[in-house]
């Protein structure tokens, strides 16, 4: 059984969905789009992938359940679902797609096993996850989720990528962990707008990090960012490009390690009005 893109597409009325066997194979791209009453989902165990726009602007979708084997969310598949506040990816899904989660303005937790973990008060030993080899968070992936609190991202076996915007404007982001992978990527405003005070680079052995052209342009309440054992940086292995740091305006003091590559880009730390102190490389 298929259901095909845009079978219920603003179905306003639509609450509650009732499968009656097990045979549903494909939900379609758009299917359940601009359903503003459907609340809850659970996704058949035999579908796979969650296609594009599948349930945007479902904006009273309070719960979905995804099962293990989905190998792919697609596109803006949960795109503006204002009431979702939770959100756990299965370890089977190896692909998401751009603007997955954009603008949930209610998602305080999000989970993808490995690699991301955003929920209020994540303790030191959180998560307990199984290592992934590689990932990437794609653009505008969680961008303007006005209640997430606290962000963990994992060390990956080899490479993680984070595009551009992914997290920016998400106004209650208050603080982010970074354990470092072997190579580390941040793109283009990753965190533009967020509201960080604090930043921690927890770099591992052999490790690479590049932060990405205005990555944290307009952190506004951002006073500390930290690079923790630095001397675990591969040589050459710091990045610093145009505008990473810009208009950090509560900015104090930055200690860049000195395996940096190369110069530090134009305008990093442009307008940094309270920065007192800077430690360059040797």
């Amino acid at each position: 059984t298929t259901i095909e893109a845009k079978a219920f597409y603003r179905c306003y009325k639509l609450k509650l969905i009732e499968f009656l066997d097990n045979n549903v194979a494909k939900i379609g791209s758009s299917a359940f789009a601009y359903c503003k009453n459907l609340s809850n989902f659970i996704v058949p165990n035999k579908v796979v992938k969650i296609e594009s726009r599948c349930f945007d602007k479902c904006e009273n979708l309070v719960s979905i359940v995804l099962h293990e084997g989905i190998t792919e969310i697609e596109e803006k598949a949960f795109n503006k679902c204002q009431k979702l506040e939770n959100f756990d990816v299965p370890k089977s899904v190896t692909q998401i797609g751009k603007g997955a989660l954009k603008k949930c303005i209610n998602l305080q937790s999000i989970h993808i096993p490995g690699v991301l973990l955003c929920k209020d008060n994540i303790a030191e030993n959180e998560p307990n996850d199984e290592p992934v080899a590689s990932f990437t968070i794609p653009t505008n992936f969680a961008s303007g989720c006005e209640k997430i609190i606290s962000m963990k991202i994992m060390k990956l076996s080899e490479s993680l990528t984070i595009e551009n915007n992914a997290f920016a404007n998400c106004s209650s982001l208050q603080s982010l962990f970074f354990d470092v992978s072997k190579t580390t990527k941040i793109g283009i405003s990753a965190f533009q707008k967020c509201d960080l005070k604090k930043v921690d680079f927890n770099i591992n052995q052999d490790s690479s990090l590049e932060i990405g052209e205005h990555s944290f342009n307009n952190c506004e309440k951002l006073t500390n960012v930290n690079f923790i054992n630095p001397d675990s940086l591969l040589e050459n292995g710091l990045e610093i490009k145009n505008g990473a740091f810009k208009e950090c305006l509560l900015l104090k003091e930055i200690n860049i390690p000195n395996k940096i590559k190369g110069e530090i880009g134009e305008g990093s730390f442009q307008g940094c009005g309270k920065l007192k102190k800077v430690t360059l490389p040797t």
